[in-house]
């Protein structure tokens, strides 16, 4: 790493931090060299951590902007010219290559282990502040904020890259570096196992809990409320939830050592004192809410979010609102992710005495379809929504330019007080939720099931069956006879938890990493709704091609080819 990139990016954050100057001591001063601008100045020193966190802007890869993964799977379709999702569905369409791979972490990764690597070498040098007793809680708290970083991505980078490799017996992970690089280093590295690989992220999220308050809160310099933003012990747990919930996934049970229960109490660790939050479904359009997220505060719901956009943003609206409501119709539900939603009595629509009629889809549904997806008669923003092509002067129709590929609009991250019109554009916050509750809540209801069964209390107090009851009943489902008849029922509780993973958590780029960790099939027929001559009928739009080896994703082509040591997963 050149010690000039490593001075610009600590410049950059060191005016990042002017604004709150006084959370350092000795304040911000220009020196020459590494040595006396960067160690001698904490506000400078602590800028190495900014581009490891600047991986999780919500325009990079570790937490993508809405819907983007999933549009490798077949819940979501978009016309291919809009260039922010255009890789991830050409990705599910044959065209996963070891070059071309949207899923790709290696470079983000390697640049930030190196920030965090020297970091932690040399934050010992660095007087962070005059006071003693804030001087040591500092370092306890940025090596916290060091060792959960290295822990988060380097999950983010096994999980893309994880595989097995021609002539090893054993799953490989990633490349571990727990130091820095220089020009005297050994760049040949070969990758750990996959065990060894999770061990180390384990680790490091180990250590980073030991070190950081749970929360931030009060008034104290270092570990009050003015630091809320920054990763505190909540958010290590819930990521390790995830991690944990990975490893014991059937695609890696075998290698991880990590089993079902464990995940489960991972979980429970982050949700006790919590409940469901009643509304929290829908923490994307909740105005007064959001406008109130002032210094980094959390809404009840979530674990850990993204900055707020601007109060006039009607960028995700303009892109996903139906054209004639003044947006472009970009992001579509598919008719696979309509079907998943079950009947307001919670039985699949495919089971017997659901009441489903094909002719009438939208009648009787889980009202969380309403909650979530614009589809043909829905009213929305005082507008009743016509998707058929029949009438030519329809800008909301088929295949109409501008318009949906599906037949369906997408509801959820909307906020219907925006007007994204452009001759008198209203606009409103909005944030990536990054972790939330909701998503730990399934963490713990999967894991404890596969553990024990669905009824099962486990160390949280809570089963499987009543987490999934309260999500159901809060979605809107208040008659849930399907729930009552399987609860007792493992496998037909484990299939409804994967479902309501896909309704709760649609959109949220968790449905192409779930389907490869539990081994489901990739592959499926994409469809769409056609409203004609007032019919309902379900036709093809596209077939995911995905093979058996791209339940691991390859490593960079580039970089087996410049590295002997480095062995590619089979297949690619």
């Amino acid at each position: 790493m050149k010690l000039n990139k490593i001075l610009t990016v600590s410049a950059v954050a060191a005016l990042m931090l002017t604004s709150c100057d006084d959370m350092f001591e000795p304040a911000i001063e220009q020196h020459p060299d590494f040595e006396q601008q960067i160690v001698a100045n904490p506000s400078y020193f602590y800028g190495l951590l900014m581009t490891p966190y600047s991986k999780f802007n919500d325009q990079n890869t570790f937490f993508a902007h809405r819907v983007h993964e999933d549009f490798a799977t077949s819940d979501f379709y978009c016309d291919q010219s809009f260039n922010d999702a255009k890789n991830w569905i050409l990705m599910g369409r044959g065209s996963w290559t070891a070059k071309e791979n949207p899923v790709d972490k290696w470079t983000d990764v390697r640049e930030s282990m190196q920030y965090i690597n020297i970091f932690l070498e040399n934050m010992d040098r660095v007087t962070w502040s005059k006071n003693k007793e804030n001087n040591d809680k500092f370092k306890k708290r940025l090596t916290g904020e060091a060792y959960a970083l290295r822990g988060i991505l380097n999950y983010f980078f096994l999980r893309a890259h994880a595989g097995y490799v021609d002539g090893e017996s054993r799953m490989m992970g990633i490349p571990i570096l727990t130091s820095s690089e220089d020009v005297n280093s050994d760049f040949n590295l070969p990758r750990q196992t996959f065990k060894a690989s999770l061990d180390q992220i384990m680790e490091d999220l180990d250590a980073a809990i030991g070190y950081l308050p749970e929360v931030y809160t009060g008034n104290d310099l270092v570990n009050g409320q003015g630091r809320n933003g920054l990763i505190n012990g909540t958010i290590v747990r819930a990521m390790r939830s995830e991690v944990a919930l990975m490893a014991a996934s059937p695609l890696f049970a075998a290698e991880s050592g990590i089993s079902w229960q464990q995940a489960a109490d991972y979980a429970a660790e982050v949700l006790k004192g919590h409940t469901i939050v009643p509304n929290g479904h829908t923490w994307y359009c909740h105005t007064a809410e959001i406008n109130a997220l002032n210094e980094g505060a959390l809404p009840p719901e979530v674990i850990w979010r993204g900055d707020r956009t601007g109060e006039n943003d009607v960028e995700y609206e303009r892109h996903a609102y139906p054209p004639s409501l003044y947006g472009n119709g970009r992001f579509n539900p598919t008719q696979n992710l309509v079907d998943a939603f079950p009947m307001a009595n919670g039985y699949p629509i495919t089971a017997s005495g659901s009441g489903y009629d094909p002719q009438k889809p939208y009648d009787n549904r889980d009202p969380r379809l309403d909650t979530y997806i614009i589809h043909h008669g829905s009213s929305f923003k005082g507008t009743t929504i016509n998707v058929s092509p029949d009438d030519n002067t329809n800008k909301d129709g088929l295949n109409r330019s501008g318009a949906t590929f599906t037949g369906y609009y997408l509801k959820k991250f909307m906020n219907e007080d925006v007007d994204p019109n452009t001759s008198k554009p209203n606009g409103r916050r909005h944030y990536k939720a990054r972790l939330r509750y909701t998503e730990i809540f399934l963490n713990y209801a999967e894991a404890q099931n596969e553990a024990a069964g669905p009824q099962s209390t486990g160390t949280l107090g809570m089963s499987p069956y009543d987490i999934v009851k309260a999500i159901r009943q809060r979605g809107g489902i208040t008659n849930d006879q399907y729930l009552e008849s399987i609860k007792g029922d493992k496998d037909k509780m484990r299939e409804l938890i994967h479902n309501e993973r896909r309704i709760e958590l649609m959109g949220e780029n968790f449905r192409f990493w779930d389907l490869r960790r539990w081994k489901e099939p990739l592959n499926e027929t994409v469809k769409r709704m056609n409203v004609t001559n007032g019919k309902f009928n379900v036709e093809t739009i596209d077939d995911l091609r995905y093979e058996d080896y791209m339940y691991f994703g390859p490593m960079p082509e580039k970089e087996v080819l410049k590295w002997s040591n480095l062995k590619q997963n089979q297949g690619w």
